[in-house]
């Protein structure tokens, strides 16, 4: 008998193990997160991707144009204030705003158009010294470091992306509190399973 109940206790914990630690977390990803990234991916990755490795300064403006045109696309015009990157209050601050990216996409641009220009005057002048386009490319160089390579653009591309599941596909947007939440959960049941086991002990 006491073989018996051991049995049925560990198939209860192989169960939980099973349930909460691989079945829920990979229909989380497969029916939820997973099309949320590609439908994301779809919608900006390529000019997200482009802009970063664009050679030209007209290419990195066009690229940045074109994502700009994706943002305002998806979320609309209007309102940019109040489309969050987060549900949660707290977490609803300008910074994690779509009009704060409106912001950091203006600057940006201004930044690669002054720098297009002051090449365009070098260019008039003749006094662009440095062979090779060494001076062209360690500006397109600085401008990848400065801007599409770092914080900034990271910031950018998170806030687009998560407002974009938070208003679009909100289930993927908790991916990550789902896992958790069925992890701890299997821990619970996996302790409850051992605890119930203890206290069946003759």
């Amino acid at each position: 008998m006491c073989m018996k109940r051991s049995s049925v206790y560990v198939a209860l914990l192989f169960v939980s193990l099973i349930l909460f630690g691989i079945v829920i977390p990979s229909v989380a990803y497969f029916g939820y997160r997973l099309p949320a990234e590609i439908a994301y991916r779809q919608t900006f990755g390529f000019n997200v991707d482009s802009a970063v490795s664009a050679g030209s300064f007209q290419g990195k403006v066009t690229q940045l144009y074109l994502l700009w045109q994706d943002m305002n696309t998806t979320f609309g015009t209007a309102n940019h204030s109040k489309i969050y990157n987060s549900p949660i209050y707290w977490d609803q601050v300008p910074s994690n705003s779509i009009a704060y990216m409106d912001t950091w996409y203006h600057n940006t641009i201004v930044y690669i158009q002054s720098v297009q220009s002051l090449y365009q005057a070098m260019l008039t002048n003749h006094t662009v010294v440095q062979t090779g386009g060494t001076w062209y490319q360690d500006q397109i160089d600085t401008i990848n470091i400065k801007y599409l390579s770092t914080s900034p653009f990271n910031d950018f591309t998170y806030t687009v992306r998560q407002a974009f599941f938070l208003q679009f596909y909100p289930t993927a947007w908790w991916f990550g509190f789902i896992v958790w939440g069925s992890l701890i959960l299997g821990v619970i049941s996996c302790i409850a399973t051992g605890c119930l086991y203890d206290s069946s002990k003759p």
